[in-house]
């Protein structure tokens, strides 16, 4: 289903200096994430979930071992280009939301896009279609004040994939709703996913990790199991 890899590690360990010694958070970890696949990482807290995300997202380096994106060696990758991957070719999701309290829902949509080389008249047109597509359309001027936890949510995803990413790390992004938001958020999640949009989806639980193609389980930093999941229509339907 799944045909070119996107993401591809090998070996790889994350080691923290602390205490005057190194702290391990991932081990030995080999992976590849194919164009338009929905990945779970699944683990209890500190497990190495967001760390391996973070190395996905070239927001840290790796201490040992090769990541590859798009086929590219990013060891020996300087800071500003990593940098640039990441803005370039990441969206971020975390648990909390993180809006900008005193912009409107239109401003934190388009805030990665600010610096970027896009007119005005593109920005405004990415952030509608995009809002739209969250079900969020005619809520541009609302303020984060005026959303439920579940929208403020919707906001952030339609933030994190403005720029058009290649992949979407999505960090326990249902962590803070409740169990029916949490089902209708992993839906539209699911429906945005496609050819020009992986998505690796942290989380703590069997049942949101039951939502993507296939799923890894982590402990200790280490790779414990990586199995395929059920055709996601099966979900969808019920």
């Amino acid at each position: 289903m799944f045909e070119r890899p996107i993401l591809e590690l090998a070996n790889v360990d994350k080691s923290y200096a602390r205490g005057g010694g190194l702290v391990p958070a991932l081990s030995n970890v080999n992976l590849v994430i194919h164009e338009g696949e929905m990945l779970g990482v699944l683990g209890p807290s500190g497990s190495g979930k967001s760390t391996l995300l973070h190395v996905l997202g070239c927001l840290e380096r790796t201490t040992h071992g090769s990541y590859r994106f798009e086929g590219q060696e990013l060891g020996r990758a300087g800071n500003r280009e990593l940098a640039a991957i990441h803005r370039e070719a990441f969206g971020l999701l975390r648990q909390r939301s993180r809006l900008l309290a005193g912009w409107t829902v239109a401003e934190n949509v388009g805030l990665p896009l600010v610096h970027a080389t896009v007119c005005a008249d593109e920005r405004r047109e990415r952030v509608q279609a995009l809002l739209a597509r969250v079900g969020l359309a005619g809520r541009d001027h609302d303020l984060p004040t005026q959303l439920t936890s579940a929208e403020m949510q919707r906001v952030a995803l339609a933030r994190a994939l403005v720029h058009h990413p290649r992949v979407l790390l999505a960090d326990e992004p249902t962590g803070a709703l409740d169990a029916e938001d949490a089902g209708v958020f992993l839906a539209l999640l699911a429906s945005l996913q496609g050819p020009e949009l992986a998505i690796v989806l942290g989380t703590r639980t069997e049942e949101i990790a039951a939502w993507a193609d296939r799923r890894l389980v982590l402990r200790f930093g280490a790779v414990v199991e990586a199995t395929c999941q059920v055709d996601l229509s099966t979900l969808l339907a019920a």
